[in-house]
């Protein structure tokens, strides 16, 4: 679902995300609001809150957004984050001012989010939405977004959303999910947006219905499919009799090119030619030719 400009342009200083991601987070704000899926919205990494602007313009009428941040940067990484991770620690620091800033010029009250402070560690420990309709993971690290999961996930509705915001980007974070699934038994239709971001729907168990705005990109439907396949086969054929034309009228052109070739031939073997060259070498000789 495509962003106005504007808004785009607002939100743009305050974050690292693309365009295709934010589209995204805007568009899942829509369906859960139109599934009327219950609970809150939460953040985990707002950064400067580009991204925490862009949730908190889908809230509708009911939810709260929850911002939880450090404001000191990235922590310290471990082994499973990979060797690139280390000189990301105590990078990518946003301020409380920045969040508040980017949510003013937005239009988004301040009634309407609730700025958690501090290291997870913290602050994930206590007064914690009791009910969750979108997560969105932006945390990096292995053991922050196995932290986020395990704190979260059992508050999430069913239908309710996922992202990760780093799955393709950062070693840590797509093996945290790896584990925190295989830890609970979860086997989620994970979907990808662009090269870093991942998501899925709690519970859902296919995509043989496709969600409007979500799918409209990715997502081809059977029938539809079937159709592409008529269409290609007949190309398909076409192409084939049109080859077979071609490799006629090739052959045809052979053919003649050989009967010109054999026509030149014979006149070459005959007196007559012989006669030419001779006619031809004389006045050559005699200087009537140069």
């Amino acid at each position: 679902m495509p962003l106005s400009s504007s808004l785009l342009e607002q939100v743009r200083p305050y974050t690292l995300c693309t365009p295709d991601r934010l589209e995204n987070l805007a568009a899942l704000c829509i369906h859960l609001n139109q599934e009327a899926v219950p609970g809150d919205f939460v953040e985990c990494g707002t950064y400067k809150g580009g991204s925490a602007a862009i949730l908190s313009k889908g809230l509708g009428e009911s939810r709260h957004l929850w911002l939880y941040d450090s404001f000191e940067g990235l922590p310290p990484t471990t082994e499973r984050d990979g060797e690139d991770a280390k000189a990301w620690i105590g990078e990518c620091v946003g301020t409380v001012p920045d969040l508040k800033a980017v949510m003013n010029a937005v239009g988004t009250s301040e009634s309407a989010y609730t700025i958690k402070p501090g290291w997870f560690e913290t602050t994930l420990q206590h007064d914690l939405p009791e009910q969750i309709a979108l997560l969105h993971c932006d945390a990096d690290w292995y053991d922050s977004v196995l932290l986020v999961l395990e704190t979260f996930y059992p508050r999430i509705s069913p239908g309710g959303c996922v992202i990760l915001d780093d799955f393709g980007y950062w070693e840590g974070c797509r093996e945290a999910f790896y584990d925190f699934c295989q830890r609970h038994g979860e086997k989620p239709i994970l979907e990808r947006v662009g090269p870093d971001q991942a998501f899925w729907f709690k519970g859902r168990s296919h995509n043989r219905q496709v969600i409007p705005g979500i799918h409209a990109d990715q997502y081809v439907p059977r029938s539809s499919l079937q159709e592409t396949i008529v269409q290609l086969e007949s190309k398909v054929q076409f192409l084939n009799e049109q080859l077979q034309h071609t490799n006629q009228q090739l052959q045809h052109t052979n053919q003649q090119l050989q009967h010109t070739e054999n026509e030149l031939e014979f006149v070459k073997s005959s007196r007559f030619w012989w006669l030419r060259e001779q006619w031809w070498s004389f006045k050559q000789n005699t200087g009537q030719v140069k």
